[in-house]
């Protein structure tokens, strides 16, 4: 289960225009590359053209557990 906001909420906020394309990025994941996926997602994160592209994070523990970042 997400914490926090509930994922449908975040998808049809007002904010989003329909110039912007909302994407999200997941990383994380109970995987031996957990920390690979964490570092390439905040490498996708950081060159996203904020102006085209609204990002929706969302991470998965080691454990398994989804969770939506602020």
């Amino acid at each position: 289960m997400l914490p926090g906001r509930h994922l449908a909420e975040m998808i049809h906020e007002e904010s989003f225009t329909m110039d912007t394309k909302r994407i999200a990025i997941l990383y994380g994941g109970r995987s031996g590359e957990h920390d690979v996926s964490r570092i390439s997602a905040a490498s996708v994160f950081s060159h996203l053209d904020t102006a085209r592209y609204e990002c929706v994070l969302i991470g998965i523990t080691l454990e398994g557990v989804w969770y939506l970042q602020d």
